[in-house]
């Protein structure tokens, strides 16, 4: 099927975008608390038993994939979007790295994935973005991505709050300031601030409808109805919140991650 053309529009604008830099680097900074995940120095490259092969599963233009080669580790980078890859590529001829596989998964369920082969897979704000009844059967293709003994899988999404819902409103408000360009907000971060499954219809070039699906998973239920049922053990989970996404200080969006690993 054929991207719709607002995503590449929106893959070449994603960058400029407050909040598309904000949650990436709240991502890295709890990756880098785990006493497991090392970076190299300025002096001195990770040892291969250091050395992590990971998956960013929903890269977009990479922002999260580039700290994480720039820590030193090997990264294949996958993106259901065409368009935001050819983004990502144009960044890599000035990065000067050969440590990223770049790859196009348009089906977006990780069965062409290969098996066995990842000490980390990362699902940044992306299980929102698949349908309900798709989303176990990713996270069960994932799983078989890791390394069976040790493989983690780092999952990272929106709480469904009163505060959340709030600070989705106002991320829609400031998309609309045509002064404020940095605080502009786009659903590729955002899904709907609804607990049921919402469709948002965008148009293309040609006038044809496509449809996005959103829906808020609270940690519960994606220990219930998605980690366990794919047989990943849950090593910690926390909450957290995210800040300066606009000019105004009090919008803040809730947070959770969940780290499972193979075992």
């Amino acid at each position: 099927m054929e991207e719709p053309e607002f995503d590449k529009n929106k893959a070449e604008t994603y960058e400029k975008m407050k909040a598309a830099r904000v949650f990436p680097d709240k991502v890295i900074n709890q990756l880098r608390k785990f006493s497991w995940y090392k970076r190299r120095s300025s002096s001195q490259d990770l040892s291969e038993a250091d050395q992590l092969n990971v998956l960013d599963y929903g890269c977009g233009t990479g922002l999260c994939t580039m700290q994480i080669v720039d820590d030193g580790h090997l990264v294949t980078a996958v993106d259901v979007s065409s368009h935001m890859l050819d983004v990502f590529r144009r960044k890599l001829v000035l990065h000067e790295t050969v440590a990223v596989k770049l790859v196009h998964l348009p089906a977006g369920d990780g069965s062409e994935l290969p098996r066995g082969n990842f000490d980390l897979i990362l699902l940044s704000y992306v299980l929102h973005h698949v349908e309900p009844q798709k989303r176990s059967a990713l996270v069960e293709n994932l799983k078989m991505c890791l390394r069976p003994q040790g493989g983690r899988l780092l999952l990272f999404e929106f709480l469904d709050t009163d505060q959340s819902r709030e600070a989705f409103r106002e991320l829609q408000a400031a998309k609309n300031d045509q002064d404020t360009d940095d605080t502009q907000c786009d659903t590729h971060c955002h899904g709907h601030a609804e607990k049921k499954m919402n469709e948002a219809h965008h148009l293309d070039g040609q006038g044809q409808s496509h449809h996005r699906h959103y829906h808020w998973l609270n940690p519960g239920e994606v220990k219930e109805q998605i980690i366990g049922p794919a047989g990943l053990h849950i090593e910690e989970d926390n909450t957290f919140q995210v800040e300066n996404l606009v000019r105004n200080p009090a919008c803040v969006m809730d947070c959770y991650f969940l780290l499972a690993s193979t075992k």
